[in-house]
């Protein structure tokens, strides 16, 4: 088991007890204000697979003298994070942390490679490869620029202008800063008509007005002149058969960029699409309807988090020949309290694929946005276990429920989605409920409906819209029509007819003085119910009950006639 590794295209940030045998191509110091001098790493394996790897400032002094260029290494134990970054080295989607308990031991050498992955020009100036990852050059200097001395950062640098091509005969201008362009002059003014040939590695693209460049990516970047690389026999072979010398030319005039700071409204945020998003220009917010189609396995859906300072802790594997006897409990190494904890707890960190009818990206949910739409907690489903995932598939059924359901997020656009290619945006809140939306859901009217109102017309409508095919279903109110009503009047189905009100008590104790029985039905009553009749039939012919949905009785109840339209029969007599 001690012997068996991965390969780099196989790694996933699901665990750290990872095992790879790389060679170091490229180490470099990299400083920035949030994380201070870190070491810088490109590792490659025997496939030719490259990855980004960073050891932090606390840990520079532990692995820099065991991880030299050019050496074969075993690097065991380490964390995968996302990899970001306006100019990335490699193409990796994961980028390689050291951590406290990350082992690094001697490897046989396996190959002699530089494995240098060339980028042809034409692909370059066509926009075919990605402006965020840097790549490798090679090519013949054909004219070069003067050496100029300029300020940047309150620094004097030096910058080379210069032109390379390839054994198309196809061009790219370049741009060199700092050591790297002292060194390319020099080398060039002591050529004396010999031939240069120049290998950027790691170099980055620029694109000006639609002309693109190449230019070295700080120190992430190499500079070669002449290299005993074996591929510079077969290029210096594939070159025209020209004569083409090396000329000097004069620098061409720089150009400033002045970049505007826009204030961002938070006070109010736009709807959008994932296709806004993918072409937002601005940092922010933005509210997104989108449906969750599958999790991210790549990533595990929990972490760890000390209950000191919470925030993320390390896993602290044992090592192959430390397995005790007993059970020991599980220990952490947190960043921030220096120090190997065992005070921890399990905290969601879920990585949801998204959909709208524009495009899919993906949504990261931390532990307070995913206990509210899972509805327990990460400790709970784990059940106290404090082990890395084995099986990246196997999901809680909850975390599973939320596949199909569609959510309003309040999603972040930072800045690296914008300008590092990041393609996950972290769910700020959740602006619907249970899965439904909120802005879709139809309210209850608040006005009352007066029944009285409802004539001909309206409850033709409401009767063709009912699924209610039973025969005995009985409309909600029924229609009283005038008996001196036009012929015009009797066939408009949307005429309205006015009713005075009257006491209903009154009028039922005068109904029943006029002598009517339950099986004796006055001509009043009996022209109502043929005039109703006839209302009926003119519909049907009219083809407002086109579904055959609607199912309407023609023989009336007497007494529920009787009933409704006593109010009318007493108002005539009068």
């Amino acid at each position: 088991m001690a012997s068996q590794f991965a390969m780099l295209r196989d790694v996933r940030p699901y665990k750290t007890s990872w095992r790879v045998q790389v060679k170091v191509l490229h180490s470099w110091r990299q400083y920035t204000n949030n994380t201070g001098e870190t070491l810088e790493l490109v590792l490659a394996d025997s496939q030719g697979v490259k990855i980004h790897a960073s050891v932090k400032k606390d840990l520079v002094a532990k692995y820099v003298n065991s991880l030299q260029v050019n050496e074969w290494k075993f690097i065991e134990h380490f964390a995968l994070t996302h990899a970001a970054g306006q100019f990335r080295p490699t193409g990796h989607l994961y980028k390689m942390s050291f951590v406290n308990g990350t082992t690094v031991t001697r490897s046989d050498i396996v190959s002699d490679s530089s494995y240098l992955t060339l980028a042809r020009f034409s692909r370059i100036q066509n926009g075919d490869l990605n402006p965020y990852m840097l790549i490798d050059v090679m090519g013949q200097v054909v004219n070069i620029g003067e050496l100029e001395v300029l300020e940047a950062n309150n620094k004097l640098t030096t910058k080379l202008d210069f032109e390379l091509r390839d054994e198309h005969d196809d061009r790219m201008s370049c741009t060199l800063w700092g050591t790297f362009a002292e060194k390319m002059f020099q080398a060039c003014q002591a050529a004396d008509g010999i031939m240069v040939i120049c290998v950027i590695r790691f170099a980055k693209i620029k694109a000006y007005k639609g002309v693109r460049s190449l230019s070295n990516s700080f120190d992430a970047s190499q500079v070669h002149i002449n290299p005993p690389f074996p591929e510079i026999e077969a290029f210096t072979r594939a070159l025209p058969s020209d004569g083409l010398a090396l000329t000097f030319r004069e620098s061409v005039p720089k150009f400033q960029m002045v970049t505007v700071n826009k204030d961002d409204d938070c006070l109010q945020f736009e709807r959008k699409t994932i296709s806004d998003l993918f072409n937002s220009t601005e940092i922010g917010k933005a509210r997104v309807i989108c449906t969750i189609y599958g999790i991210d396995t790549d990533w595990a859906w929990y972490y760890f988090s000390c209950r000191n300072c919470n925030k993320k802790v390390t896993h602290i594997h044992s090592g192959v020949n430390t397995a005790s006897m007993k059970k020991q409990k599980p220990k952490f190494w947190c960043d921030v309290c220096r120090n190997a904890v065992t005070n921890v707890v399990a905290k969601y960190m879920l990585y949801a694929k998204v959909m709208d009818n524009t495009g899919e990206t993906k949504c990261l949910l931390f532990d307070s946005i995913c206990s509210e739409i899972v509805g327990e907690s990460a400790a709970s489903l784990l059940g106290g276990s404090f082990n890395e995932i084995e099986d990246p598939n196997d999901l809680p059924d909850v975390i599973r429920n939320l596949v199909g359901k569609t959510f309003l997020f309040l999603l972040c656009v930072e800045k690296e989605n914008i300008w590092d290619g990041k393609d996950s945006y972290k769910v700020s809140k959740i602006l619907n409920k249970d899965g439904l939306l909120q802005e879709d859901v139809i309210e209850e009217s608040e006005q009352l409906v007066n029944p009285a109102s409802i004539v001909s017309g309206d409850q033709c409508l409401m009767l063709t819209m009912s699924q209610d095919t039973s025969d005995s279903s009985t409309p909600s109110s029924k229609r009283v029509y005038a008996p001196n009503l036009s012929e015009s009047e009797k066939s408009s189905s949307s005429k309205k007819v006015c009713i005075e009100p009257k006491d209903l008590q009154k009028s039922e104790l005068e109904f029943e003085e006029n002598g009517l029985s339950e099986n004796g039905v006055p001509d009043k009553i009996s022209e109502v119910v043929k005039v109703e009749n006839v209302k009926i039939e003119s519909n049907k012919g009219k083809g407002v009950q086109d579904s055959g949905d609607l199912h309407v009785t023609e023989k009336k109840d007497t007494k529920q006639v009787a009933k409704a339209v006593g109010v009318k029969i007493k108002q005539e007599k009068k």
